[in-house]
């Protein structure tokens, strides 16, 4: 179990980017920083990341393999919802025991848990870890302390948004990041979630009706939509930087996550 998390977690300035630990045909610390895949984890999913320009790239994990210049979605969902507290909570508790089961240690690292009660404060708190489930019950431990006391308390799990990343499209998913590399299924690596980036466009982002028009939208296949585009899988992905309406590129500033 994680009272605390066992991985480097603080964000990463620009002047403190990773270090590459991969190897390829026999050559070591290639030094490709953020550009690295690996299947050894090396930090908390969910890490952030920043550049001396100011783009933004969170350690994300491929469920499903990725794509570098398509949109990862996540398969991320809540883990259970309106379930008892299974005992009472006073105030500077940072664990809560939930009856939930089959969880193994620290699966829902980085996620979320809102405690709520009947007209009581709404507390959301993110998962720092859990102990492997025991019997019909887990132990969650939670980074900030429980504010409000109750004995009885109802709680509502949601997996880390970046556990679970996948380049499949799925419907009623989101995208989350931008992987700067291909990453293979099970493996770790990084993906930009804000600032100037190339995102592989369909075929209707060059054919605008309205010149000023520069918004786009993620589909659920990772692709580029023009605002107006009839699509029931949008969502709002930022807007283009390079001036003209040809289908090139097109760089847009991504607006997932800051």
């Amino acid at each position: 179990m994680s009272k605390h998390f066992k991985k480097p977690f603080n964000p990463i300035p620009w002047h403190g980017s990773p270090h590459d630990f991969s190897s390829a045909n026999g050559v070591h610390n290639r030094n490709l920083g953020i550009y690295a895949t690996e299947d050894t984890q090396r930090y908390i999913v969910g890490t952030r990341l920043t550049t001396w320009d100011g783009r933004v790239f969170k350690y994300i994990y491929a469920e499903k393999a990725c794509t570098s210049y398509h949109g990862a979605v996540t398969l991320a969902t809540h883990a259970y919802a309106g379930e008892a507290l299974v005992s009472s909570v006073v105030v500077g508790d940072t664990s809560v025991l939930v009856t939930q089961t089959g969880f193994t240690e620290d699966e829902l690292q980085g996620g979320f848990i809102c405690v709520y009660g009947a007209g009581s404060h709404a507390m959301n708190r993110l998962i720092v870890g859990n102990d492997a489930t025991v019997g019909t019950t887990t132990m969650i431990y939670i980074d900030g302390p429980i504010s409000v006391a109750g004995d009885t308390l109802y709680h509502e799990v949601f997996q880390n948004p970046y556990k679970r990343c996948s380049g499949t499209p799925q419907v009623y998913s989101c995208v989350v990041a931008v992987p700067a590399a291909n990453i293979a299924v099970s493996s770790y690596g990084w993906g930009q979630t804000w600032g100037p980036c190339v995102v592989s466009p369909a075929e209707d982002v060059g054919t605008r009706s309205v010149s000023q028009d520069r918004m786009v939208f993620d589909t659920a296949t990772g692709l580029l939509k023009a605002n107006g585009a009839a699509d029931t899988y949008r969502q709002n992905a930022g807007f283009i930087l390079n001036q003209g309406v040809t289908t090139y590129g097109p760089l847009i500033m991504l607006q997932l996550s800051i």
